[in-house]
């Protein structure tokens, strides 16, 4: 505990502030452009309604045909099979005003995704992995962050970060819509030792994650690879972290 004490302590007296990150490789990621760099399908829309950031947001709905539907947009990137990615958006839950024409929070069985793609040199998809991000039990006026995390499989020539919109209600007409904005997608580098919690970012959380496993003992502080945790595993862990990820 002393150690820890210390260690953090002498992080803050040092001023170390390495923010390097993986790049977010997202054109227009809170669409204050519109849909410029986006594919957008059905019922979404770019609207000045409570946008997190800057003057616009991404709005998503049903499109009341009765059956299964989506609505959203994507952005497609190339790919190699055992690259990891990792894409988040906020998310929001819009209370229904009692007076509004229309009802446009989270209702019954709709519900919004955050997913990752991975698909084939013709554009098949070979498989997905998917955050629920909003649903009728989300809380209300408020920003959630969604974040999805995955490697893409053998056979994959492109990925796509998409943003849908689900009604799933056969027979039905539910209403409520979703909001999104704030979109990012990376490339993550395994190799990085510096973004020691692998959030895609190196920032001070990836500092207090290390000094903990250390002080612990654990053998994933043993950064240099030496088979022993010693404090030329600390040296070395604070030079590449000054220096951040690429």
């Amino acid at each position: 505990m002393k150690f820890r004490t210390l260690a953090l302590g002498l992080f803050a007296a040092a001023g170390i502030t390495s923010a390097a990150s993986a790049q977010n490789l997202v054109t227009n990621p809170s669409f204050e452009n519109g849909f410029s760099g986006w594919i957008n399908f059905n019922n979404a829309y770019v609207e000045p309604v409570h946008p997190r950031t800057g003057a616009l947001g991404a709005k998503f709905f049903g499109n009341f045909w009765g059956t299964f539907n989506v609505s959203g947009c994507f952005q497609e990137f190339p790919a190699s099979a055992g690259e990891t990615f990792r894409a988040s958006a906020y998310w929001y839950n819009q209370l229904q005003d009692p007076n509004a024409q229309f009802n446009d929070q989270m209702q019954a069985d709709n519900f919004a995704v955050l997913n990752l793609e991975y698909r084939d040199n013709i554009g098949e998809l070979i498989s997905f992995d998917s955050t629920r991000a909003l649903d009728a039990s989300s809380p209300t006026d408020t920003w959630i962050q969604a974040v999805t995390q995955g490697t893409a499989p053998a056979g994959t020539a492109f990925v796509r970060v998409v943003l849908l919109f689900l009604q799933p209600g056969e027979g039905t007409f539910i209403g409520g819509a979703a909001w999104a904005d704030d979109v990012t997608f990376r490339r993550l580098n395994p190799n990085c030792v510096a973004d020691f919690d692998g959030s895609g970012f190196v920032d001070s959380d990836d500092f207090v994650a290390f000094v903990n496993m250390f002080s612990a003992g654990d053998e994933t502080s043993d950064v240099d690879g030496s088979g022993f945790v010693d404090s030329d595993d600390f040296v070395f862990y604070v030079s590449a972290f000054e220096v951040g990820c690429n």
